[in-house]
């Protein structure tokens, strides 16, 4: 059951910090915090990182002094990673959750969470499977994260955990480094990262929180602009497995993600930049809209034959597919042909993925996203 809402005691030392970095999101951020103070688990302070400027948090005040477990942190406007390092620094818990403003956390969330993190004391940081919805509610797919035993091999192709439904160790993080101010974008994956060289990570396949896609996510919007950063968090991440120490470590401005791959076998940093390729084409397209792109294609297909790179080949193909199938038959086709080419095996894998993804579809109404 939600807890009354007034009749709720500030906890002075709470077992859980939330915390919601607020810029500007409207409409939406009613809702988010709603599910927060839904939640049937509710030894927790809400830290609400707030920049906003137009307006859209005014009702935030009212509302933490009639529920002293938010707590309103002003903040001026800076980056993500930023605001979420100053919230991170002001949490009192020793476990930490992750929240964005525009999507909404189911009523369980924090309590199956908190009990798996307490009945696995080495796991560093747990995240959950999503369900899409769009700007109006409708629901969409839903997304399963890896699991524990999967992860060393999925974070080398992105996020292992989606970063709205993260809790984690916030003594494990602090050691870790925290949220880097290095990293304006892809601040979780850096993060995931250098925590998983201190401990293991995993995901619920329960569906714990409901991730709106609205046109106006950073990742799709900022997806050529912040790859840089993720080639540069996971170059990083591969260099200090080698040689124990993170050569980002005291860097007061990120070093140019060429002198971090530059430091790595030629093999290594192809299958590097191959995997950062593939996983983001379907947000930014294929060699006739990614001029950088074509030139790290260029390469990989100049390094055949080789297993994996046919393989990154392959998924890079089909994420075009999935980018181009409603915009042009033709293209898609294309896309669809090379991949078989490459990695056939790659390629039933993923349209068996895509088939029981749709299958699922066909039961939620028509105007529902498809995610991503």
């Amino acid at each position: 059951m939600p807890y009354p809402e007034m009749n709720i005691k500030s906890p002075r030392s709470p077992a859980l910090s939330v915390i919601i970095p607020i810029y500007n999101c409207g409409k939406f951020l009613a809702d988010a915090i709603k599910s927060i103070r839904q939640q049937t688990f509710g030894d927790f302070e809400c830290l609400l990182c707030d920049a906003s400027d137009d307006g859209s948090s005014d009702f935030l005040r009212e509302l933490a002094i009639r529920d002293p477990r938010l707590r309103i942190i002003r903040q001026a406007k800076s980056t993500l990673g930023q605001a979420l390092q100053e919230g991170l620094l002001s949490a009192r818990a020793p476990f930490v959750a992750r929240m964005d403003a525009d999507d909404i956390a189911l009523p369980q969330r924090f309590a199956v969470q908190v009990a798996h993190m307490q009945t696995h004391p080495e796991l560093l940081a747990l995240g959950s499977a999503i369900q899409y919805m769009d700007a109006d509610g409708n629901l969409g797919r839903t997304a399963v994260m890896p699991r524990k035993k999967d992860i060393p091999v999925a974070i080398l192709w992105g996020c292992p955990i989606a970063h709205p439904t993260a809790m984690f160790r916030r003594d494990a993080s602090l050691k870790a480094g925290g949220y880097r101010a290095l990293f304006p974008f892809w601040e979780d994956y850096d993060l995931w990262l250098r925590l998983s060289r201190l401990g293991p990570l995993d995901n619920i396949p329960q569906v714990l929180v409901r991730y709106r896609m609205h046109g106006g996510n950073s990742v799709e919007v900022h997806a050529a602009k912040g790859r840089p950063y993720a080639i540069a968090a996971q170059a990083a991440y591969l260099l200090a497995l080698k040689t124990g120490r993170d050569p980002l470590d005291g860097e007061q401005a990120l070093p140019a993600p060429e002198r971090l791959l530059a430091a790595l076998p030629k093999r290594e940093r192809l299958l590097l930049l191959g995997r950062m390729l593939a996983c983001t084409a379907h947000f930014i397209g294929d060699e006739e809209e990614d001029a950088l792109g074509r030139e790290w294609l260029e390469e990989l297909r100049a390094a055949m034959p080789d297993s994996r790179i046919r393989e990154i080949l392959g998924v890079f193909h089909m994420r075009c597919v999935k980018r181009y199938a409603r915009r042009s038959f033709i293209r898609a086709l294309k896309h669809f042909f090379s991949a078989s080419f490459f990695a056939p095996a790659t390629v039933a894998a993923m349209c068996g993925k895509l088939f029981m993804q749709y299958i699922k579809m066909l039961k939620l109404p028509l105007n529902t996203p498809p995610g991503r």
